[in-house]
């Protein structure tokens, strides 16, 4: 692996990481992008994730390159699955890294959490990280036709997900 990932905290939120939570390229395809993000919204947003029992947050590192985040929550501890959300810097799409931080939220939330699934969604669109969490062997589940709104069309939201492999002996 070429990834680490470190829970986020407080001074990871960066002017750099408001600006790509505000950059179209970056957003285009989550739910953050209908409202302008400033530090103090995005404080208050990993704040709520670093208090939260239900969450984690992590910031996504290659070297000493800071490359993304990725989100693993809500946790429901009662039926044991939480959704994967994230997001890569655009100068390290396309790489593998995404793919290899799924695959090591995955298995924190099989191995540390005892989850039993972990599941994520991706407008059709964002063949990327379709692609990622493809690659980090999770399966297509279902799609949710016609769910989100993206440039005044609706579209699609592919549901993907990935079971612990010792819950399913």
């Amino acid at each position: 692996m070429r990834v680490i990932i470190k829970p986020i905290i407080v001074n990871d939120v960066t002017d750099e990481y408001v600006s790509y939570l505000n950059d179209s390229k970056v957003n285009q395809y989550l739910e953050c992008r209908h409202v302008a993000q400033t530090r103090k919204s995005v404080g208050e947003y990993v704040l709520a994730n670093i208090f939260s029992p239900n969450n984690r947050m992590f910031t996504i590192w290659v070297d000493s390159n800071r490359i993304g985040n990725i989100r693993l929550g809500s946790i429901d501890f009662n039926n044991k699955f939480a959704d994967i959300g994230l997001v890569i810097w655009p100068d390290y799409w396309g790489k593998g890294y995404g793919s290899e931080a799924i695959s090591l939220v995955k298995d924190y939330a099989f191995t540390t959490l005892n989850l039993h699934k972990v599941w994520a969604g991706c407008y059709t669109q964002n063949t990327g990280s379709i692609r990622a969490f493809r690659k980090a062997g999770f399966e297509i589940e279902y799609v949710v036709k016609n769910q989100y709104q993206l440039d005044g069309k609706y579209t699609d939201d592919v549901v993907l997900s990935a079971f612990n492999p010792k819950e399913m002996k």
